[in-house]
Parts: C-alpha cells; structure tokens; sequence
C-alpha cells in the first residue's frame, strides 16, 4: 500500500457510505463527490454499503473491508481509492473539508457562493495519508441570543441567511459547535433553525449562559428566601 492518491483517478470511481450513516456522514459524502466534480470535472456515483459508522470510501469496486479504526478525523489514500473515517460523524465531514482545502479550496464565511476553488483540471491531484488531530477537542463559538432579535419577525428572517452560511463554514474549518448565552429575559435557550442546521453536521447546539432565573425563578423568593443570597448584613435579596 501506498500513502498517497490522485484524485483525478478516485473520480472514476463511487462514494460510497454506510446506508445508516449519520446525517453528517451522508453529508460528507455528498460534498466529496461534488468537489471532486469540480477540481477534476469528473463527478464521481453514489453509492451505499450495509451498517452505519462514521466511514466513506471513494474507490471504483464495493469496499470488501472495514474502514480503519479511527480515535481522530483520517484520510487514508492508495493509489485511486480514498478511505475517510473518524470517531464521530462530525469529523469524517471535517476530514472531507480540510482534504478538500489541502487541494486549494479556502472557504468564506459568506456562504458556498464565495468559496474560491482552484480550476478544474485532469491533472493528477495529489492526496495524502493524513491524519486531523486538533489541538483543541471543543472549538466552538459564542453569541448572546438577544442579538438575533428573534422577536422582531422581519429582523430575524433576515438575518438568517447569514448565520446559515457561517454554520456551513464552521463545518469547513473544523468547529465542534455553537454556544448561544441566554440572558434574564430571553425567553428561550436555542434558536431552531440553528440548532437544526448545526445538527445535521454532526455539531453541537450548546445552551448556557445567565439561566438561573429560569432554574429558580424570583416567585420562589416568598416562600423559600434562603434559597436566595444575602448581603454582608444578612439580608436576602432576590436580585441574586
């Protein structure tokens, strides 16, 4: 076995995908065949193998063997056949973007339309036996939810687009996650069509923030005060 590949001759070949995959998994798969189409102008099929796991194979014949254990994102590259695998859905899509950004792909935070790709080319396109071993296990960004100004109809549709396009760039560059700070009078934790799309790349839609208010409301303060902190002369106070 060999530890490199030309993608123009893998092009030739199938995705192929577990059939239970993860949703995040059958996204990688798709994005691997369609950016093979456009470095090399060839588009490889599609198709499925028995079983889940967080596994793709681009290779002309049906894999006769298991992808490679995985405790990180891998690619393994032989010749014209390219086995990606990982721990988890999420980095068998991050091992495709950044396999995708080693060829000379840079992706925007503004969205598919703006990614700058190099031409299409029948020459050989070199990939390597790599393996994507983060410095950081959780690389993830912040924002507070009353930003999106989710009760302003019209404001938050229009927004949307935007953020959209920065979840798909997360996903190219690696990010585990988003994290959206609730303060005391937002009324929710999540925001859905974030959650929605953060999910179906195998990212994580995490909540937090100033939340105690929502875990022990102030009502409580009248029959339960000692729940509540107290100032330097005792008095309890329900502005804790």
């Amino acid at each position: 076995m060999s530890d490199h590949a030309d993608l123009a001759r893998a092009a030739h070949g199938t995705v192929w995908c577990p059939i239970d995959a993860a949703p995040a998994v059958r996204l990688a798969g798709d994005e691997l065949a369609a950016f093979t189409g456009r470095l090399t102008g060839i588009t490889p099929g599609r198709a499925t193998v028995p079983g889940a796991g967080a596994h793709l194979w681009l290779q002309a014949a049906r894999p006769d063997r298991p992808a490679p254990l995985a405790g990180d994102a891998r690619v393994d590259a032989d010749g014209a056949t390219i086995a990606i695998t990982g721990a988890q859905p999420r980095d068998v899509l991050a091992a495709v973007y950044r396999l995708l950004a080693d060829l000379g792909c840079r992706w925007s935070p503004r969205g598919s339309a703006y990614d700058q790709l190099p031409p299409a080319t029948a020459t050989p396109l070199g990939v390597r036996t790599t393996v994507h071993r983060p410095a950081f296990a959780r690389r993830a960004y912040a924002s507070d939810l009353t930003t999106w100004h989710y009760s302003m109809p019209e404001r938050y549709a229009g927004r949307l687009p935007q953020d959209l396009a920065f979840i798909e760039w997360m996903a190219k560059t690696g990010a585990t996650g988003w994290l959206f700070i609730r303060h005391a009078h937002d009324d929710r934790w999540l925001l859905p069509e974030l959650a929605e799309a953060l999910h179906a790349r195998g990212m994580a839609a995490e909540w937090g923030g100033h939340g105690l208010v929502e875990w022990l409301p102030r009502a409580v303060f009248a029959t339960h005060p000692e729940y509540f902190p107290a100032d330097l002369s005792g008095h309890r106070t329900d502005m804790g």
